[in-house]
């Protein structure tokens, strides 16, 4: 099962670590890709991109995997500068093509 969860303006790393706290619970209720939609993110600095890697290696490591789904251009062009594209599942698919229910990121 997919979990959608959407990042609003800011990518911050707190967001992550709280989406991070939740993982337990999803993994209980048989979900198994966790996708976030990045379509709105437009605020963000190094540590969030840090965060994300983390975030990846975290989920990855409970058995789940994770897609950032329809990036912002600007962020888009950040993972693409930076190489994080290539370290990270991204989904280009707007968010409306994924299954299951979209639900906001702490």
């Amino acid at each position: 099962m997919i979990q959608k969860v959407e990042a609003g303006r800011d990518l911050g790393p707190q967001a992550l670590t709280d989406l991070g706290k939740a993982l337990p619970e999803l993994f209980s209720q048989g979900v198994t890709v966790l996708s976030m939609d990045a379509s709105k993110v437009t605020e963000f600095d190094s540590q969030s991109l840090e965060a994300l890697l983390e975030f990846d290696a975290l989920v990855r490591s409970r058995g789940l995997e994770f897609q950032l789904s329809a990036p912002s251009e600007v962020l888009a062009l950040a993972l693409s500068v930076t190489g994080l594209s290539e370290r990270l599942d991204v989904v280009d698919r707007q968010p409306e093509t994924l299954p299951e229910q979209r639900v906001p990121a702490p």
